[in-house]
Parts: structure tokens; sequence; C-alpha cells
């Protein structure tokens, strides 16, 4: 079998050869982050909730296109401070709690709630979730997170505690009327028990007084017998008498 003659210095194939990219080189990789970086982009930009990152000094460097619903654009906002636009009442609190987090100079990630404005005034409820990233030493290396508007979740359960506020406000308002009912209730009870009792009272003393009228009529009708009775004696009496001691004389 016929052997290839080995590639001289001079040969156009060894030029060929060496100066063919390799796959693991500097402008592979390059190539690999571009792409990485394009279908990165391309996924922050599709989603709904914001995402960003933030240097070391809290600054915006990067902004995917969901920020429009605040009516800003990613060059308005890139490079400012990201607690430039939380609202004033939350400021003080979010930027304790990160400084608590990046003095410990350790990754970690963390959730937290807070209000921004929009570019027309408007205060919008935001989620978020973020990540920091140090190097083992210390060294700052990213900050990261995605912020979700909460402003309808929020707002729904503002309107549901209102209605169990006032559900709760119309059911005392009725227990306190239905308690009242029955307390009245109870107070009319009470006085027809005691009218109950005052009749029945009545009734004895009526029942009574009549039982004294009838041992009085029975009284009476016995004493008038011996009234007429005795009339009838003492005009029986009366004739005898006239009888016996007047009529002889005349």
């Amino acid at each position: 079998m016929k052997k290839n003659p080995p590639l001289r210095s001079g040969d156009p194939g060894k030029k060929r050869a060496s100066s063919a990219p390799s796959p693991g080189g500097k402008a592979g990789l390059q190539a690999t982050l571009a792409t990485a970086l394009q279908r990165f982009r391309m996924l922050a930009d599709n989603v709904p909730d914001l995402v960003y990152s933030l240097d070391e000094y809290g600054m915006i460097t990067t902004l995917n296109k969901t920020v429009a619903n605040y009516g800003f654009t990613a060059g308005e906002l890139i490079g400012k401070n990201l607690v430039d636009l939380i609202h004033i009442e939350d400021r003080d609190r979010v930027v304790a709690d990160y400084f608590e987090i990046v003095t410990r100079k350790q990754s970690c990630s963390y959730t937290q709630q807070f209000r921004i404005l929009s570019k027309s005034g408007r205060v919008h409820w935001l989620e978020d979730r973020c990540c920091i990233a140090f190097a083992p030493d210390g060294r700052f290396l990213l900050q990261e997170g995605v912020c979700r508007d909460i402003t309808g979740i929020l707002e729904g359960r503002n309107t549901q505690q209102r209605i169990r506020e006032e559900l709760k406000a119309l059911v005392n308002i009725r227990t306190a009327e239905l308690t009242e009912a029955n307390d009245e209730l109870q107070r009319e009870i009470l006085d027809r028990r005691e009218t109950e009792r005052i009749l029945r009272e009545r009734e004895a003393d009526l029942e009574m007084e009549k039982g004294n009228l009838e041992e009085t009529n029975t009284a009476l009708k016995v004493l008038l017998k011996r009234r007429e009775e005795d009339k009838h004696a003492f005009e029986e009496q009366v004739m005898y008498n006239v009888k016996e001691f007047v009529l002889p004389y005349l």
C-alpha cells in the first residue's frame, strides 16, 4: 500500500490544517457565549416578568422588554439605581434588607415585595426573586432578579379582605339585631308570665270573693227565710191575740 508523503513546511495542506480554528479555542468559546447570550435575551424578552441585572453599586445593567409595561424603555433605566424606582415608603426597608445580605458577602437568593411607580405615576406591587453571587474571596460577581407584578393579586386579596370585613360588619349588625330581638322577646315572655301570674292570682281572688259572695248570699237567704217565718209567726200571733182578747169584748 502506497503511503502519502509527509507534509513539508511549504505544503499548502499544512497551512490549511494550522489555520483552522480549534473547536475548544477562544473563538469557539466566544461564539458559544454569544449564542447563549442571544438565547438568554430572547427568553428574557418573552417572559411576562421583569428580568434585570445590577452591578455591585445597585445600578441597572440589563432589562428585558417587560419594562415597557411600566412606561419605560430599557435605555431610560440602564445605568440608573434600582432604588430610585422603588416607592419612597418602601425604600428604607428594601435598602436595609439589601445591605444586610451584601455585608455578609455570601452568595444567596432571597425574595422581597415592594412598590414601584410607573412612568405615569401608577403604583405597582412587585415580588422580587433575586440572586446575588460572590466569589470565594468576597468579590461581587453578579446580581440578577425576576420581578413579578402582583398588583392584581394583592388588589384581589384587598378586595376579598374588604368584602370579608363588610360581611363581618353585616353579620355583627344582624347578630346585634337578633340579640336585641331575642332580648325583647325574652322580656315579652317574662312580662306575659308576670301578667299570667297576676291574672291567676286575680282569678284566685275572684274565686275566693265568689265563694264569699255565695256564702253571704246563702246566709242572706237563710235570714230572709227566717224573717219570713218570723213575720208569718208574728202575724199568726197577732190574729190569735185579736181573736182571744179583742173580739170577745166587741
